[in-house]
């Protein structure tokens, strides 16, 4: 992880623990569908081998800050998820993923933070939405969900 990415982790981590919130820059017609575009060209470039089905519906503009929501229009309501199959996140783990620091049992590199998810958590409800998880046999899925509101 490059260290300005690091320190930006850190510094969103301690305005979110010291009750001051993320501060956003919204935009009323957030270019969302490039954003998300380029996010999964990312992704593929680094997870060659695995299949990054994509379905985009952005019916209308979107009030938020683009750079943060790295999408799906519901009624009145904005989503976007993501899913993958493999083991299923234990119900007590799950219940603490969104926990700065939490890290569950995964082998994974000891080097990360663990503040990717509690960072997302914190951005969602700066966009007066919601962070989810559930986790099955059959698939992980994280679901963020936000409504529309006028710009202000």
């Amino acid at each position: 992880m490059p260290a300005f990415a690091l320190m930006d982790k850190i510094l969103d981590f301690a305005r979110g623990r010291l009750g001051g919130g993320l501060t956003l820059v919204r935009q009323e017609n957030a270019p969302l569908k490039e954003v998300l575009e380029q996010v999964i060209a990312e992704l593929r470039a680094i997870a060659r081998d695995h299949a990054i089905d994509v379905h985009l519906a952005i019916d209308r503009p979107v009030n938020c800050e683009p750079t943060r929501i790295d999408c799906v229009t519901t009624g009145d309501q904005l989503e976007l998820w993501t899913a993958n199959g493999g083991a299923p996140i234990p119900p007590e783990a799950l219940a603490r993923v969104f926990q700065p620091f939490f890290r569950g049992k995964s082998g994974k590199s000891q080097e990360d933070l663990c503040l990717g998810l509690y960072i997302a958590s914190q951005i969602a409800s700066a966009h007066d939405g919601e962070l989810t998880a559930s986790s099955s046999e059959s698939e992980t899925r994280f679901t963020f969900t936000m409504p529309f509101a006028p710009f202000e």
